[in-house]
């Protein structure tokens, strides 16, 4: 799912395979993407993806676990750092985070994958952690 931003399958850019996901900065603050997650208070789970972009020198990718915890007052977002890397322009990196749990009591989980240029997205996995 993509908010206030250009989003199209891309096949001139791929990790693996022949598409990937690219996002573009349309209202010039920010490109980002965010996935709907399913989940279970207490349960941990595992992500990888591979990002790449092509805007800048350098740029900073970052991976965010968003939610709202039951009984929030409505619009306040709790945010989760879960990891943060440097990108060269044109070389795909990784943006993992091997273990996070879910809150007791979320609702409303996201996790938002953000730079500030243009954002190509490939080879995502969400597992569970035993």
């Amino acid at each position: 799912t993509i908010t206030n931003n250009v989003a199209e399958i891309c096949s001139t850019e791929s990790f693996s395979g022949n598409k990937s996901f690219m996002v573009e900065n349309y209202n010039k603050t920010s490109a980002y993407a965010y996935l709907p997650i399913n989940c279970v208070n207490g349960e941990k789970r595992g992500i990888n993806l591979m990002a790449m972009q092509n805007g800048a020198v350098s740029d900073t990718f970052t991976l965010v676990l968003s939610y709202h915890l039951e009984g929030d007052i409505p619009c306040t977002s709790r945010t989760l750092l879960l990891d943060s890397v440097e990108a060269p322009k044109g070389e795909w990196v990784k943006l993992s985070c091997p273990e996070f749990e879910f809150p007791e009591n979320t609702a409303f989980v996201k996790l938002y994958i953000s730079a500030s240029e243009s954002l190509y997205i490939d080879d995502v996995t969400v597992s569970a952690v035993e």
